[in-house]
């Protein structure tokens, strides 16, 4: 027999308490007078030796009962494999939730000082025999095998707050990871956490035969009412110099109440740009708009912040984006003169050039990030693939038809776009604008009922039904087009340029339609990645070489996951362990870019379960209090060998005990 709890063993001095009470019985004698004493005194004799056994049986009854009282507060278990011999190895595993919610406070300060207090004073109980694995949030290689005791109890003591996020199933994954190298064993599981909602599954967990799971959990009430910055995007990331930037943050209010007074502040390279106060409806994320705009062109760096009092782990976001110095575009015509409203290149928002197809800077066109062709020119197989990868890499070309139909059939063909090759003659004015389209939004003041559009006396007859139409004179009769095509968009127009047979090329509709077609080249801004996302990935431009991007961080640099695709590069966290903030990212000592990173939106999420602790995993997982002496003494017995309790069965015979006690009192009254 063993005992789980034998420093409550002190207790049985209680049992000095009966002894004393039976040795110094202070009860008077009462004196009777009788003319002859003798038959009394033999009587009184006889009575004086059954009262004093009774009394002698009284105190051992309740000395045993006292006795198994206590014992079964050391809570006694029998080794059931010392007869068989078949004693199964035990391993230990306890995870050490260190993610940054452990940063609240709790009853005995924070709760990441109460999770290495618990593992340093529990490991520390234990013998050297038995082998632990000590896991926290950073899944480190140090962390996927087992140790003595002693060492793993220093593993605990070193832990720190890792920004690294991890779900239960993520971790129990880890554990069996190595615990399968044991399957014959059996494996103790604890996890030692806040049980923030965040970690748990929709579902529970599956336990195998050879695992009991223990749950040990630190409650906060910090951060209950939390919020946090949820995400950011631009309405129309066109990143220039001088022109005004739009985008919208999304603040996420976790609560079941309104928060109000809640700090919002955005910062660009160090340099507070706007702050305001503003209010959360609860349960609800919300969209704050915030303008601004950069000076020059190069690398910025943006943070939002935000003031709602603790936790404050969550209360930056940070992302970062380039701007180019000019937006490049390429004009193909052999025509010296058009009509079309090109002075719009001038601005110094862009770089244009002109030349034929014949005459063609093959640099300058790989470069560029909008391609207009117009005229009767043919499109060569050398043109017509770096068409086809100029779509690839996400940017746009605009088409429009000289005076030979045929020929523009020829040129929209050769990309994947079919029309009627002849002129239809017919006077007609434009009808529906599609001012919802992402290349027409915003783009005018209001919305007019009846706007006035171009007329066209000739155009061509779309036969192509996947296009968008933007312009058009009536159902599935469009004047302007887009159709999307790999990762680009190809515009085209349908009716004659000539201003003699329209006023299309003269019209204001025409000048956002250029422009935006250049400025949304590219595809759509990633100006951040968030950890817990392996697939989330941070756009910076850079032409590509032998020499690989570097972030710079503190003490270093690393190389990161990246990929060159469509002119630029996309760069991952991948398995890279990186705190929340804005790197560097250098190439050739320079700073080219940012690479930003974000917490793990589950962070923030610090409700606690629908489900009930032990509900979490099937069957179901027995829950310890970290500051009950008896329930840790409990559980290093259960650790330390495969047991069974016995402590049932002293209470049971402190009940007994009590029962016999019971009728010797009953049966003395008679």
């Amino acid at each position: 027999m063993n005992f789980g709890f034998p420093q409550f063993f002190w207790a049985l001095f209680a049992l000095s308490i009966p002894l004393l009470i039976h040795l110094f019985n202070l009860r008077r004698p009462k004196t009777v007078f009788f003319s002859n004493t003798r038959f009394l005194k033999q009587l009184e004799e006889e009575r004086k030796s059954v009262k004093r056994l009774r009394y002698w049986l009284i105190l051992l009854m309740r000395g045993l009962a006292l006795a198994a009282l206590v014992s079964a507060f050391t809570l006694p278990y029998f080794n059931s494999t010392e007869n068989t011999g078949e004693q199964k190895k035990q391993y230990l595993h306890l995870y050490v939730d260190n993610s940054l919610s452990m940063k609240r406070d709790g009853s005995q300060g924070p709760l990441l000082n109460q999770a290495r207090l618990f593992a340093s004073q529990f490991l520390g109980s234990l013998g050297e025999d038995i082998e632990v694995q000590v896991l926290s949030n950073d899944f480190d290689s140090k962390y996927q095998r087992y140790y003595p005791a002693s060492e793993a109890k220093d593993l605990a003591e070193q832990l720190d707050y890792s920004s690294e996020f991890r779900s239960l199933e993520e971790v129990l994954n880890r554990i069996r990871n190595l615990s399968s190298q044991n399957p014959e064993a059996n494996h103790q599981i604890l996890f030692l956490s806040d049980f923030q909602a965040g970690i748990l599954n929709s579902e529970a967990l599956e336990s195998t035969d050879n695992e009991e799971i223990k749950l040990l959990a630190l409650s906060s009430d910090v951060g209950t009412n939390n919020a946090a910055i949820d995400s950011l995007a631009f309405k129309a990331p066109v990143f220039v110099p001088g022109l005004v930037q739009d985008m919208e943050v999304f603040l996420h209010n976790y609560s079941q109440e309104e928060l109000s007074g809640v700090s919002l502040e955005f910062w660009l390279n160090d340099t507070l740009q706007n702050a305001r106060v503003v209010d959360l409806i609860a349960q609800e994320s919300t969209a704050f708009p915030i303008s601004f705009i950069p000076q020059k062109a190069g690398a910025y760096r943006g943070r939002i912040s935000i003031s709602k009092g603790e936790p404050n782990f969550d209360n930056q976001f940070y992302f970062s984006f380039q701007t180019l110095a000019k937006q490049k575009v390429y004009y193909l015509s052999e025509q010296e003169e058009t009509a079309l409203p090109l002075n719009i290149f001038r601005d110094p928002y862009f770089e244009f050039k002109k030349s034929s197809s014949q005459d063609l800077d093959y640099d300058y066109l790989a470069e560029s990030r909008l391609i207009i062709m117009a005229g009767n020119q043919a499109i060569s197989e050398s043109l017509k693939q770096r068409l086809e990868e100029h779509l690839q890499k996400g940017k746009n070309i605009w088409f429009f038809p000289g005076s030979d139909a045929q020929m523009y059939q020829q040129q929209l063909q050769s990309i994947g776009i079919k029309l009627e090759g002849k002129w239809i003659v017919d006077s007609l004015m434009a009808q529906e604008l599609n001012q919802v389209d992402p290349y027409l939004e915003n783009t005018f003041v209001e919305n007019r009922k009846a706007p006035l559009l171009p007329y066209s006396k000739s155009h061509l007859q779309s036969l192509d039904r996947s296009s968008i139409n933007l312009l058009s004179f009536g159902k599935n009769r469009p004047l302007i087009a887009r159709k999307p095509l790999a990762n680009g968009q190809v515009f085209y127009a349908l009716s004659s340029i000539d201003p003699d047979q329209s006023n299309l090329a003269s019209h204001p509709i025409l000048i956002p339609l250029l422009a935006n077609a250049s400025f949304y080249a590219g595809g759509k801004a990633k100006s951040y990645v968030q950890a817990g996302n392996a697939k989330d990935y941070q756009i910076v431009e850079a032409p590509q070489m032998e020499e690989a991007l570097k972030i710079t961080v503190q003490g270093g640099e690393l190389i990161p996951y990246q990929r060159y695709l469509n002119d630029h590069y996309e760069l991952r966290l991948g398995a890279q362990k990186l705190e929340a903030g804005n790197y560097p990212v250098q190439r050739k000592e320079q700073n080219i870019a940012y690479f930003s990173v974000n917490l793990d939106p589950r962070e923030s999420l610090l409700q606690g379960s629908e489900l009930k602790l032990n509900e979490l995993f099937k069957p179901e997982a027995q829950i310890i209090d970290p500051s009950s002496n008896q329930e840790q003494a409990q559980l290093k017995a259960s650790i330390l060998m495969e047991n069974t309790a016995l402590w049932p069965w002293f209470v049971m015979l402190t009940l007994l005990f009590l029962f016999l006690e019971m009728l010797f009192l009953k049966s003395g009254r008679r």
